[in-house]
């Protein structure tokens, strides 16, 4: 039973996933860049230059969107500016408001 269900949500993560990365490709090709991933259950998004991942993420945070800036990752702020997106709680219609706000949080 658990090795079926184990099979069962690798599929939908990778559904969800490529969900995910085409949604952010439509709506923000301009401001993220995310890359498909053979495993895990959430994606590093890559911010575009010009924009500070902690600014953004306040603003989303008042939209009720939790973005987690890369830099909440590392001791030492080294990496590119972006996030961590996760997908797997979410279902496609969920994930599309999820981009919506960050596309309004940008907007704004």
């Amino acid at each position: 039973h658990f090795a079926r269900h184990l099979r069962r949500m690798r599929a939908l993560y990778e559904k969800r996933q490529h969900f995910l990365i085409n949604e952010v490709e439509k709506e923000l090709s301009d401001l993220l860049k995310v890359s498909k991933t053979p495993s895990g259950m959430h994606l590093v998004a890559q911010l575009a230059e010009g924009f500070d991942e902690l600014k953004i993420a306040e603003k989303a945070f008042r939209k009720g969107l939790h973005l987690s800036p890369l830099s909440a990752y590392c001791i030492e702020n080294k990496l590119p500016a972006g996030f961590v997106l996760g997908y797997t709680g979410f279902d496609e219609k969920q994930i599309k408001q999820g981009i919506r706000k960050i596309k309004e949080t940008f907007r704004d």
